[in-house]
């Protein structure tokens, strides 16, 4: 098996994403505390957007969307090698297919 992941500058993309699941499971029931002491300060903040892998095609069985034309999947995590299956933040996909752009 083979996984290709975004490049994630040297981070353990892992333990990153398992990190963020178990703060952010924390928050669901306690507000964040000590943890902000030590938290970085950022200044004259705003909210945008960036770009992020994504997989894009018509979809068949969605369990949200149903069959669709066209959709963009959530953020890529991890594609195999063959381009049978990949994983995206919130599911697994099966690729039939590849469309050559």
């Amino acid at each position: 098996m083979s996984i290709i992941y975004p490049s994630a500058g040297g981070l353990d993309v892992v333990a990153t994403l398992r990190a963020l699941a178990q703060d952010l499971q924390a928050m669901a029931h306690v507000p964040p505390g000590e943890e902000l002491c030590s938290a970085p300060i950022l200044n004259d903040w705003t909210i945008t957007q960036r770009n992020v892998l994504v997989l894009k095609g018509s979809v068949i069985g969605h369990p949200v969307l149903g069959d669709r034309p066209l959709v963009a999947t959530s953020e890529l995590f991890a594609l195999d090698a063959r381009g049978t299956w990949a994983r995206t933040f919130s599911r697994y996909y099966r690729l039939n297919n590849r469309k050559d752009d």
